[in-house]
């Protein structure tokens, strides 16, 4: 087991309620700020209409996150960034370091915050060797 967290920093505990609620005014313009979304989504009511529901669910799940308390996970942490990402930087990303108790990797890839579009390839690789090294060998097959 693994946690891999990608272009954020490590969200502090906080006491419950205090989760933030977004419009979906606040979503577009935060989506525009970000950068790497077509503007033709920007300029399409209809095509807004399909994302803007499963956007929202994501938006409130992330402002509704609470950390499960100040101790630290025990499982591995994998942290990724982009070099350029404007919104969070190498150092704010090591911040994850502190949410665990086990091994802590920081990988800083080329790009911006939407870096995971050019580097797929160097993620999926990231990915499968921090799981190759760490999962458990798969149960015997009996009985066949």
């Amino acid at each position: 087991m693994r946690l891999f967290a990608s272009g954020g920093i490590a969200r502090p505990y906080r006491p419950k309620g205090s989760a933030e609620v977004f419009g979906d005014g606040d979503i577009l313009v935060h989506l525009r700020a970000l950068g790497g979304t077509d503007e033709r989504f920007f300029a399409s009511e209809e095509l807004q209409a399909l994302v803007l529901p499963a956007l929202r669910a994501d938006y409130r799940a992330v402002g509704a996150y609470e950390p499960p308390g100040p101790g630290r996970l025990g499982c591995p942490i994998t942290a990724l960034i982009g070099d350029a990402d404007e919104r969070t930087s190498p150092e704010e990303a090591a911040t994850w370091r502190e949410r665990t108790s086990g091994s802590f990797d920081l990988r800083v890839l080329p790009g911006g915050h939407f870096y995971l579009d050019a580097c797929q390839e160097q993620v999926a690789g990231i990915v499968t060797d921090a799981l190759g090294t760490d999962r458990p060998a798969a149960p015997a097959r009996t009985g066949i």
